[in-house]
């Protein structure tokens, strides 16, 4: 019904509206809806002068899907494919740990002369993290320094993430101090960062610290240092996290009440832990009921 009431309107349809479209069918998963609407406004618009966005739209799409392979058709078919086109595939691949394809695109586009961007890097660093290519991932650091991309806080976080899973907890608590202006998104990736790797008491400090600092926190937050608390043992605290959690909305919240759950039973405070499941159990069957 959707597909049908939105394709009345693709006659008229310009790129914007494409990519709209199609990005709608990614989020749903709908793969074959997607490419009904791609084509149907390709056949709309094939009297005009039409360029790559399209294209883009739907390497993307398959590339958010992970069909890599299918990404792959659709961007060799591009006549001039443009930095977008790259890095849509390129950011595709690296998501879903084609580590190898990653660099080899990286490669590629050096050889045809195209420069890459932040967005091109933030998506090298995730395949550098994969790979433990430490040596690479720090050559890319100089770079981005050197041609200023390490003011963007995405490259920042790419970089904390790309050392601490190479095991460098040092150089990654590092490029954290070094950001020029930290956010919600960076005080996440290095609290997670000590969690990986097992440092529960720095990942406290900081959460600490952050709250300090006035930073409000996410679902992501709650559900990073529930993992530590639980692992410390941490009831007092694990209960302030849960009356936190409550004051912000995110009682609900699946990860954040599981987190809640595996705290509590860790503490062996196991009528807790049984409330806390009780609610998100009432949660998802009201949910289910409603839709």
């Amino acid at each position: 019904m959707l597909y049908g009431s939105l394709i009345r309107l693709g006659y008229d349809a310009d790129s914007f509206s494409a990519n709209a479209l199609v990005d709608i069918y990614a989020k749903l998963g709908e793969i074959e809806a997607a490419m009904m609407v791609f084509e149907k406004i390709l056949l709309c618009i094939a009297a005009n002068n039409y360029s790559s966005t399209h294209a883009n739209a739907l390497v993307d799409i398959y590339a958010k899907l992970g069909d890599i392979e299918a990404a792959m058709m659709v961007f060799e078919k591009i006549l001039l494919p443009d930095i977008v086109s790259w890095n849509t595939l390129i950011a595709g691949c690296a998501l879903h740990g084609f580590h190898d394809l990653t660099l080899e695109l990286l490669q590629e586009m050096k050889v045809l002369g195209i420069t890459s961007n932040m967005f091109t890097l933030s998506s090298i660093l995730k395949a550098c993290a994969g790979m433990g290519m430490i040596d690479l991932g720090r050559q890319i650091n100089s770079h981005l320094i050197k041609v200023g991309f390490d003011t963007d806080v995405f490259v920042y976080v790419g970089l904390v993430d790309m050392y601490s899973k190479c095991g460098l907890m040092e150089d990654a608590r590092r490029v954290f101090n070094l950001m020029p202006m930290q956010d919600l998104i960076s005080w996440n990736s290095i609290i997670t960062t000590y969690v990986q790797n097992l440092n529960d008491e720095e990942a406290i400090s900081l959460f600490c610290e952050m709250q300090k600092e006035g930073f409000n926190c996410n679902q992501t937050t709650l559900s990073t240092i529930l993992k530590s608390m639980a692992s410390l043992q941490l009831i007092d605290a694990s209960k302030e996290i849960h009356s936190y959690a409550i004051k912000l909305g995110l009682e609900s919240d699946v990860y954040v009440t599981n987190s809640l759950i595996d705290a509590y039973g860790k503490c062996h405070y196991t009528e807790d832990a049984k409330k806390v499941f009780v609610i998100l159990y009432l949660f998802v069957t009201c949910f289910i009921f409603i839709y």
